[in-house]
């Protein structure tokens, strides 16, 4: 299963990428533009009819870890998100 993530607040995500970006006049309309870019290069995609869910493609990044923390709490997140997408 490939990891899918959801904006819930995309207006706040795209404001704080705009603080981190230095851009006080970020919008998720412009946010997505660049999300957008990414597809190309198969970093990452949207998913198919669901609004504002994407999920990283096959050049995304590999999560892959040996921290056993990590390992547990992405365990934990992958069972929601089953819940979530079945």
């Amino acid at each position: 299963m490939k990891t899918r993530s959801k904006f819930v607040k995309p207006d706040e995500v795209a404001k704080l990428w705009g603080i981190q970006k230095q851009n006080d006049h970020m919008t998720f309309e412009k946010f997505s533009r660049a999300m957008r870019y990414h597809y190309k290069n198969c970093v990452l995609g949207s998913v198919p009819s669901q609004r504002l869910v994407y999920q990283f493609g096959p050049k995304g990044p590999d999560y892959r870890t040996d921290n056993p923390n990590f390992v547990k709490v992405k365990s934990e997140y992958e069972l929601h998100s089953e819940n979530i997408y079945s």
